[in-house]
């Protein structure tokens, strides 16, 4: 059975309405573990340890973790780029070929 707002009678009814909507949206939501999430736990565990002396590294290996999610986005980006550039310039070296 289909509800529609003008066949409720008073505002409350059309907030009980409104908030039932919200719900089945938020149910179908899922938390997502991604790499920088795992990324950032492993440089906070790092640096309990760290900081607690239970290990004795530098900072620059312990923030680690940190640098690895925009090297690793960093190096895909530019692996994208040189492939695009090097299918471009194939296209252009072909176009030539049949064109002179």
């Amino acid at each position: 059975m289909t509800i529609y707002p003008s066949d409720l009678k008073t505002t409350k009814e059309l907030q009980v309405y409104d908030a039932d909507l919200y719900v089945e949206k938020q149910a179908s939501v899922r938390p997502k573990v991604t790499l920088t999430t795992v990324l950032i736990s492993v440089f906070l565990l790092l640096a309990l340890f760290k900081q607690t002396e239970m290990l004795d590294w530098s900072w620059w290996w312990v923030s680690l973790p940190l640098w690895l999610a925009p090297a690793f986005y960093g190096l895909l980006i530019v692996a994208v780029i040189l492939i695009s550039l090097g299918h471009e310039l194939r296209r252009i070296l072909r176009r030539r070929n049949l064109v002179s």
